[in-house]
């Protein structure tokens, strides 16, 4: 099955380029057995030819790789999120009990996470960490009710990072 997936992505990203980057990157936040290492690898691979000097593979990197991958991740990003921040409360309620959640503590946590820069900086850090799984990121904050627009900018930013970190 792994296989058929990588095939898959190979003739995605060779067929439609930065599209396919994206759209890659985007089934890569949803579905889990997709590496982001593996998209960026073959991106960077399929997609920035052998004889480009280092800034014209950079820049190509940059627009054909990095960007497309960072849109496709926050895109996946806020599908957690929203489940999160719709259907969360309900999930807490009736399950966290068995892994040492209740609705009051994640509202204590809440009141304690959006205020201050230094979540910002927690976010944007643990968003550009390649190891960090994003989907936790985006659950928390939609369960937290983490600002939409400061959630999306700081998961783009990170994920750019992220995505040249891979590249």
């Amino acid at each position: 099955m792994f296989n058929a997936v990588i095939l898959q992505l190979e003739v995605v990203i060779r067929e439609h380029g930065a599209v396919g980057v994206l759209i890659a990157a985007l089934l890569e936040e949803i579905i889990a057995p997709i590496p982001s290492s593996l998209v960026a690898m073959f991106a960077g691979f399929f997609l920035i030819p052998a004889d480009y000097t280092w800034l014209q593979a950079m820049s190509t990197a940059s627009l054909k790789v990095a960007i497309p991958m960072s849109i496709g991740m926050t895109l996946g990003s806020l599908i957690f999120y929203t489940v999160a921040y719709f259907g969360g409360k309900p999930i807490v309620i009736r399950y966290g009990k068995w892994f040492g959640l209740g609705w009051a503590l994640i509202e204590k946590t809440e009141e304690r996470f959006i205020k201050g820069h230094t979540d910002e900086i927690i976010l944007l850090s643990l968003r550009s960490l390649p190891f960090v799984p994003s989907v936790a990121i985006s659950a928390f904050c939609g369960l937290v009710r983490y600002p939409i627009k400061t959630f999306i900018i700081l998961t783009f930013i990170g994920s750019l990072i992220r995505s040249v970190i891979l590249i």
